[in-house]
């Protein structure tokens, strides 16, 4: 055989060894199994995908006396804030939620221990919603209520974290949405709490120049607690949640002087002759006037867009 004949040969087994490696190649990458990403993780990113929109929007639902407020960050990350009084959730809370086409929340949190916030978390716990966490205050007064009593045994046998939290512990909340800063304000590990409403959880909810406060139905004794023991500044934002529903219990004139905020935003019903008056009226003394009071019981449902310079409201009414 010639020496170009061989060279030929040389070549054709070449190119029929390569042809053999890349079938080989491809055939394993066929039959092999695909790593697995963890659900959550798949469902989390599309949430935030889907819920986007650049602004941090606060969401108070009308559920008349009680709390329940939706907080969606600027990369779409979820947080319900207490859920209302029994027999709302279907009606109010699931509706608005699945309106907006969310199906996981990130973090769920109820600020303290009374009916008209926790009412609803038994059925939010119970559907089908994918839940990241469950945070509460760490800090207890008086004896459990058997609502009460049932919520925690729920989150015990619950497949997600849940976290009760003192001010400043680390949590959740710290890296909810990188470009949001959260802190828990109350309540304070050395400060003893008689009251239910005082052991609420406060929260500072930041987004660049804007921010929101978050006062569960924190009263007069909590409030004080804050001013004496922490730090006054922390509590400065641009939007107040109104403590306990407008009653003259809470937004006592120092706390509203330390806060310095510039709207305001209540929920309630006509129970207990809310709004208050009174506390209408402090708080246009401390520079919330009328017309940037928004109350669920006048407005419905309220939507504040902090941009992290201005913020821009939406109302149901």
């Amino acid at each position: 055989m010639g020496k170009r004949n061989i060279k030929k040969l040389h070549i054709i087994l070449l190119l029929l060894l390569v042809a053999v490696i890349c079938v080989g190649i491809w055939l394993w990458q066929t039959n092999r199994e695909p790593a697995a990403a963890p659900s959550s993780t798949l469902k989390s990113q599309h949430a935030t995908l889907q819920n986007a929109s650049g602004v941090l929007e606060v969401h108070m639902l009308d559920v008349g006396h009680g709390d329940c407020l939706l907080l969606i960050s600027p990369s779409g990350a979820t947080m319900l804030v207490d859920a209302g009084d029994d027999g709302l959730f279907e009606e109010v809370i699931d509706a608005y939620l699945r309106a907006l086409d969310i199906d996981r929340l990130d973090i769920v949190l109820h600020t303290h221990a009374h009916a008209d916030h926790i009412g609803g978390m038994d059925a939010l716990l119970s559907g089908d919603y994918e839940i990241g966490c469950y945070l509460r205050p760490a800090a207890e007064a008086g004896k459990p209520t058997k609502k009460y009593e049932k919520l925690l045994a729920t989150l015990d046998a619950a497949d997600f974290p849940t976290y009760a939290l003192w001010a400043g512990d680390p949590s959740p909340l710290n890296t909810w949405d990188d470009a949001v800063t959260v802190r828990v304000l109350s309540p304070l590990p050395d400060v003893s709490y008689s009251n239910v409403n005082d052991t609420s959880l406060i929260l500072h909810v930041a987004y660049g120049n804007t921010s929101v406060l978050l006062t569960g139905d924190a009263a007069r004794a909590a409030e004080q607690a804050v001013l004496k023991y922490g730090n006054p500044d922390d509590l400065r934002a641009t939007l107040l949640k109104v403590g306990h529903h407008s009653s003259d219990s809470s937004s006592s004139k120092n706390f509203l002087r330390a806060v310095g905020a510039d709207y305001a935003i209540i929920s309630c019903g006509t129970d207990y002759k809310n709004p208050k008056p009174d506390t209408l009226k402090r708080l246009a003394d401390y520079g919330i006037p009328p017309e940037n009071q928004y109350i669920t019981l006048y407005h419905g449902t309220i939507v504040a867009r902090l941009d992290g310079t201005t913020i821009t409201f939406t109302t149901e009414k």
